[in-house]
């Protein structure tokens, strides 16, 4: 009797741990079709603003016909700014000894952050200018990345657009000339 109550438990523990292989193997089958649907709405999220960033600059181009477009990259002032994190609700620091204009925005932003106005994605952007050496007052937190684009001045940046893997794409072009 104590042989065949061995085998019987033997036989339940047995049973037990293949309902357990079968549990983990459709926990990591779940997973997988997680993870599978997360990469492609992530494609087609990319692929939304891609088209987006063109039907902007097509409606860009048509307004702007028979007009020059001209860059600036003498005015190319990006490296000037450098995000400050810190405080209530951030900043952008001009690192430069002239002052510059800057666009930028955030990528990925939480939901009802400060940024939410100012979504990459959604080819929302702020603006500002910085003094030499200064700090200005910007939006910077509770965002996955943030970009952004600067120009000295008299120059500002036009044509902004976020294109994804690239950041933020536009020109510098003095206000008034060419």
């Amino acid at each position: 009797m104590y042989a065949l109550c061995m085998i019987n438990s033997k036989s339940a523990n047995n049973a037990r741990t293949a309902q357990q292989q079968v549990q983990v193997q459709q926990q990591s089958q779940q997973a997988q079709q997680a993870a599978q649907q997360q990469s492609t709405q992530a494609q087609q999220a990319a692929q939304q603003s891609q088209a987006l960033a063109t039907q902007n600059q097509a409606r860009a181009d048509q307004s702007r016909q028979g007009k020059r477009r001209r860059h600036e990259p003498e005015n190319e002032a990006s490296q000037c700014i450098q995000p400050d994190f810190g405080g209530l609700y951030g900043g952008m620091k001009n690192t430069c000894n002239f002052k510059v204009w800057y666009t930028y925005c955030g990528y990925r932003p939480k939901e009802n952050s400060w940024l939410a106005g100012m979504n990459c994605e959604k080819q929302k952007f702020g603006s500002d200018s910085v003094g030499p050496g200064r700090t200005s007052a910007a939006h910077t937190h509770n965002v996955e990345m943030l970009y952004w684009i600067a120009c000295k001045e008299p120059a500002w940046t036009v044509d902004t657009e976020f294109v994804p893997g690239q950041g933020i794409q536009g020109r510098c072009h003095t206000v008034g000339g060419n």
